[in-house]
């Protein structure tokens, strides 16, 4: 068990041939790429590194300044396993934004649309946050989505 959880997410390795960007490892396909890397190494050594939890995601919400009533958003989120499908329960940290979308399914590779209903920011209050997390059901493994909110004026 990594770091005394049962599962992990990836693994990854720092492709050198390919501009020194690390590179995740999450199916068969990507495991014979992480081969192939290794068989270029002059000792055939890779370095590999557990990746316990993904990367958050951020997206950037923009709501009315003198928005009134709850308003409605997509966020497109992908699939984070390249070849095989996936569904995930989403949950929201504030009371100001509720993840009308309960559960994504998407396919290997796809994308998945996120309905998210807020509520107008309190006056005087420019910006705020709010963190959903996607989780699949029987792991432990969760995907974060940091929403950054900021109202603007119309126009």
């Amino acid at each position: 068990a990594a770091h005394g959880r049962a599962e992990f997410y990836a693994l990854a390795y720092v492709d050198v041939h390919g501009g020194g960007r690390p590179v995740l490892v999450r199916d068969e396909a990507e495991w014979r790429r992480c081969a192939a890397e290794c068989a270029k190494e002059p000792n055939r050594e890779l370095e590999l590194d557990l990746v316990v939890e993904p990367q958050v995601k951020v997206f950037k919400i923009n709501l009315p300044l003198d928005m009134a009533a709850p308003k409605k958003k997509k966020i497109v989120y992908p699939n984070p396993y390249p070849s095989r499908a996936v569904t995930l329960h989403v949950t929201s940290d504030s009371d100001r934004v509720e993840a009308r979308t309960a559960s994504l399914r998407m396919e290997g590779g796809g994308r998945g649309d996120v309905i998210l209903k807020f509520q107008p920011l309190p006056r005087g209050l420019a910006s705020d946050a709010a963190e959903l997390r996607l989780q699949e059901p029987g792991s432990s493994t969760v995907f974060r989505v940091r929403l950054e909110i900021a109202a603007a004026a119309a126009g």
